[in-house]
């Protein structure tokens, strides 16, 4: 589920990454409020962002008059295209960053380099926790399909997520992109946010069917180290745990959580380059397609989650390659793609291996 950028933002996120939110600017102040610069006629945001405060607390997620059911249509049409050719037999819908208003920086990519830190804004937490939801139901009516696990966080303590500043404009350069959608979001406040939306799905006129899943942490054992940091309220409130394996250390101590607590595992994200020899004439940047160096480096990636972390289901980050941005982003080339599909088949021809599912994560709003 997007978060959106205001709208004085210019484009800066890398193709395909910058999500629309699915909030509605609320163009009229409240009753009894005097009108200020802070919504303009269009809708638009001040440009100097400082209303961004004001803007939190005069959205209110609960009126349906908020939300944009029309919102993030580029990723509705992959979401309604798997579901009528029946593709999907699991929708996830996760969040990279909350929207812009309930951030800290301002910005949906993340705190302001070189500082960063953690995004949400702690008096934002309730707003979102409610955003989530009400942006699931609404996926789940306008798109006609059900929602089966949803999760406020995307790799919430990696220290990665950043936003680059021109100190002339105050805003993110145009010369060049940025990463994605991304919030750091440190485990009290996963904590939190993870019991408010537990809250917020069981109350009585909630019509989604959804359970949490948490929290698609980086590799495992930055999965475990937010893990410890939850109470034990928080624990039980998640219905499925969701680690990567961008690192592969402790894979085994998230497999045996998930077998004590009952709980079920997936492997939700994964990607990466593995670089050839040099000396052979190989290409150092990740970036090959003639060398199968990234083919049998993300086979083996496969097989060794799998016979480590045993999740039961493992989700490849792009099945799809886009030439022009792997060029420019030097992500693994085609090879990976024709291995992996290989590797998938001999995986389904065991009785025992876990679902093995690609995800078009450029950008649809569910895994499946």
């Amino acid at each position: 589920m997007g978060g959106g950028n205001a709208s004085d933002v210019a484009d800066y996120l890398h193709d395909g990454s910058a999500v629309e939110g699915w909030w509605n600017p609320v163009t009229d102040p409240p009753a009894g409020q005097v009108a200020s610069n802070l919504y303009n006629p269009d809708g638009s945001v001040d440009k100097t962002q400082a209303n961004k405060l004001a803007f939190l607390q005069q959205w209110n997620p609960d009126d349906p008059a908020s939300y944009n059911p029309d919102a993030d249509s580029t990723q509705r049409w992959w979401v309604e295209k798997l579901a009528a050719e029946q593709q999907i037999d699991h929708f996830e819908a996760f969040s990279n960053s909350p929207p812009w208003f309930m951030t800290k920086s301002g910005y949906v990519s993340g705190g302001i380099n070189p500082a960063r830190g953690e995004n949400l804004l702690p008096e934002a937490e309730a707003k979102f926790a409610a955003y989530m939801k009400h942006s699931v139901e609404l996926l789940e009516q306008g798109s006609g399909i059900e929602v089966d696990t949803i999760n406020p966080f995307n790799e919430p303590n990696s220290g990665y997520w950043g936003t680059d500043i021109n100190t002339a404009t105050g805003k993110p350069p145009t010369t060049y992109t940025q990463k994605q959608e991304g919030a750091l979001i440190y485990p009290a406040a996963q904590d939190r946010v993870t019991k408010l939306l537990a809250a917020e799905l069981a109350e009585s006129n909630t019509t989604t069917g959804a359970v949490i899943s948490a929290m698609d942490e980086t590799d495992p054992s930055r999965f475990m180290t937010n893990w410890h940091g939850y109470s034990q309220q928080a624990k039980d409130a998640v219905g499925q745990l969701n680690v990567h394996t961008y690192g592969t250390n402790d894979r085994r101590r998230v497999r045996d959580l998930a077998k004590s607590t009952d709980k079920p595992l997936w492997m939700s994200e994964v990607g990466g380059f593995w670089t050839g020899n040099p000396a052979l004439g190989d290409s150092t940047s990740g970036w090959d397609r003639s060398n199968i160096t990234n083919g049998l480096g993300i086979a083996g990636r496969i097989v060794n989650d799998l016979r480590e972390l045993e999740p039961d289901a493992w989700v490849f980050w792009q099945p799809v390659e886009d030439t022009y941005k792997r060029k420019r982003q030097t992500r693994a080339g085609a090879p990976s793609t024709s291995i992996s599909t290989a590797t998938t088949r001999a995986v389904r021809a065991s009785p025992t291996a876990a679902s093995m599912t690609a995800h078009p994560r450029n950008r649809p709003s569910a895994r499946s």
